[in-house]
């Protein structure tokens, strides 16, 4: 969806158009890219600024005050519903990326996590770590697993991106290049400089995106053989993902694991270790419950409930906070301190699995469940 939003967004904002529909929909994709996660406050930020830029330059007359004050009321009016998150976190804790702690110079913002520790929440694949950023990113051009689905970490971006994608990225710029082709290029590239996680796959899947739009240019400019040959080679290519992933824990594997489960249990995380720590909070959760997780997890959505019935939030003082339940990481700070406060239950306990899933579940004594 992001990847979408982002070439529909760069699309309006590269080709600068007075109307004024045409800047409702760049602030719309921008708007929403924000507001899904933290990460696509970055393309926000490159849709933004490519838009200033392009209108800024383009040729004829300028653009008046006027149109600029339109413009930018108009921007602000419909990106503002994906911003909401943002603004309360400046009004809470005056740091619109909190819990992230962002010190950048002399400007500090507060937040009970480090960027190195956000980062270091995903395992890192031995090979890579402790790397420079560079051999890191490029960790996610090489073809290092023989599987294909979205979270993994040590694959590549498949066949279709070294035998279409990269060439027609290539003819793009070689023919009839212009400052806009390259400007593509610079906005692929960019994030890998930025992004804590520039070495997974699902975070910079946005390349074969741009791989497509080469693809689109090939297409446009080439002869019906050479038409018919690319859409051979993206077909054939496909197939050999779809046949190579059947095994794959989060495809067929997962599909048929939950055909066989109860109809009111077929909600999945694609972490099965995580699955029976959710689940078995969902059926002992009622009404409206607080509930705080810890450093570390990786899925909080579940923690809401299927029908959005309780507050969430991160936990940095079991002492101050006022909570129902906890969901915390083994090992994690919060889990040692729940484990030796008086008045937190450890009433389910899952070890399976890699350390970042292996989850603890406390009820408190406010919960009026606890023991």
């Amino acid at each position: 969806m992001m990847g979408s939003l982002f070439l529909a967004g760069l699309c309006f904002a590269l080709y600068p158009n007075r109307s004024l529909s045409a800047v409702a929909s760049v602030a719309v994709a921008s708007g929403i890219i924000a507001g899904t996660k933290i990460s696509g406050l970055l393309y926000s930020s490159l849709l933004v600024l490519v838009w200033v830029c392009s209108n800024g330059l383009a040729p004829g007359p300028r653009r008046t005050a006027r149109w600029w004050l339109l413009s930018l009321g108009l921007w602000a009016v419909l990106s503002s519903a994906g911003l909401v998150w943002y603004a309360a976190n400046i009004y809470e804790h005056s740091n619109p990326v909190w819990p992230v702690q962002i010190s950048v110079g002399p400007l500090s913002l507060p937040g009970p996590l480090t960027s190195a520790h956000f980062e270091g929440s995903w395992p890192i694949p031995p090979g890579i770590v402790g790397k420079p950023k560079w051999y890191q990113s490029w960790a996610v051009w090489r073809e290092l697993d023989n599987h294909y689905w979205y979270s993994a970490f040590t694959n590549g971006f498949g066949p279709q991106w070294w035998i279409v994608g990269l060439p027609a990225m290539g003819f793009l710029l070689l023919h009839g290049p212009s400052t806009k082709h390259w400007l593509v290029l610079g906005l692929g590239l960019t994030p890998l400089l930025f992004l804590p996680w520039s070495w997974q796959t699902r975070y910079v899947c946005y390349l074969p995106a741009l791989g497509g739009l080469g693809v689109s240019y090939v297409l446009s400019h080439s002869t019906r053989i050479t038409r018919i040959a690319v859409r051979t080679l993206v077909l054939t290519a496909t197939a050999f993902v779809v046949f190579a992933s059947f095994d794959s824990p989060v495809w067929i594997g997962e599909m048929v694991r939950n055909a066989s489960l109860p109809v009111e249990w077929r909600k999945q995380t694609f972490i099965p270790p995580m699955d029976g720590a959710f689940r078995w909070l969902e059926q002992n959760t009622h009404g409206r419950w607080q509930i705080g997780y810890s450093d570390g997890l990786a899925f909080i959505g579940p923690l809401w409930g299927d029908d959005l019935r309780h507050d969430v939030s991160y936990v940095e003082s079991l002492q101050t906070q006022r909570i129902d339940a906890l969901v915390a990481v083994m090992g994690s700070q919060q889990d040692l301190n729940a484990l030796q406060m008086p008045g937190m239950h450890r009433v389910m306990a899952d070890g399976r699995g890699s350390p970042a899933f292996r989850l603890n579940v406390y009820f408190t004594t406010r919960s009026g469940v606890a023991p």
